[in-house]
């Protein structure tokens, strides 16, 4: 997928997410599986049977998810808000957009663990700056994610949802 193309589709995925976030839902099993296209080749989010409503400030604490997806905190068994937990899966659904593969691996739920709490993960020779800038460590919202490098420039207006 061209790089126009990975931020048209993952424009769609920041736009359904953040219609669930106003709406005080969280999803909580964001992946590439879970993601559809409609007649139009336009992205649909699918499978919502972990998702929960939650109160800003208020803490969920229930794992859920996909390993090669979850956010660190959800490895430590800290308590959450919610929100911050889709936007770390973005990031990882947008490097498999990219890369065709995920950035954190391990032989065992250990090792799993271990990759994603390092932050450790391969970087391809055709990954552009501005995907590097987006997958670093940021503020995890979605006004943040929005503002990243890789992101600005697309509007509702520019991109066909």
């Amino acid at each position: 997928m061209t790089e126009d193309q990975s931020r048209i589709k993952f424009w769609q995925i920041l736009s359904a997410v953040e219609y669930c976030h106003n709406r005080n839902i969280v999803h909580r099993d964001l992946k590439a599986e879970n993601l559809l296209l409609d007649s139009n080749n336009s992205i649909k989010i699918a499978d919502f049977g972990f998702s929960n409503y939650y109160t800003p400030g208020g803490q969920l604490s229930t794992w859920c998810g996909s390993p090669p997806y979850a956010a660190p905190e959800v490895f430590e068994g800290k308590k959450y808000v919610g929100p911050e937990i889709d936007i770390w899966s973005l990031g990882v659904v947008l490097y498999v957009l990219v890369c065709g593969a995920l950035p954190f691996d391990g032989c065992s739920l250990q090792a799993l663990r271990d990759r994603v709490l390092s932050g450790r993960f391969r970087i391809p020779y055709f990954m552009s700056s501005a995907r590097l800038n987006f997958t670093g460590k940021y503020k995890r919202t979605i006004t943040a994610t929005q503002k990243s490098f890789f992101v600005i420039g697309f509007s509702q207006l520019s991109v066909k949802r």
